[in-house]
């Protein structure tokens, strides 16, 4: 590849990563935004061993964990801030912004939308 680095990552805790000649790095690309919290964080690892001996995954359904999140995050966030709504990934949240937006933008004649050429929304 390109502009790859010869490293091959073997192993990581938190924020930590081995390559496979033992050689130590800190992990400045939190795996690409998705290791935010720590590569093998014990406290998530606890939660995800949990949480699949109960449900393994309910995109389109409510279950309590779901539930519970949101009303922690609504609670935790500025009171006009009233709703929420969960997505799996960037795409998913541009599409949802750009629907919202045009709504918008219907009721209050706004209907224009600004963006830069070749850029990237993630």
């Amino acid at each position: 590849m390109h502009g790859q680095l010869p490293v091959v990552w073997d192993s990581a805790l938190e924020d930590t990563v081995w390559d496979i000649n033992d050689k130590e790095y800190i992990d400045f690309t939190s795996g690409i935004c998705v290791a935010n919290t720590g590569h093998t964080n014990p406290r998530i690892i606890e939660k995800l061993i949990r949480q699949s001996t109960m449900l393994s995954h309910s995109y389109t359904f409510y279950n309590k964990p779901r539930a519970e999140f949101l009303e922690y995050l609504i609670n935790n966030t500025p009171a006009f801030i009233e709703k929420a709504f969960l997505v799996s990934s960037g795409t998913e949240a541009t599409e949802c912004a750009l629907k919202l937006m045009k709504l918008y933008g219907k009721e209050t004649e706004k209907n224009v939308i600004i963006s830069f050429y070749g850029a990237m929304h993630g």
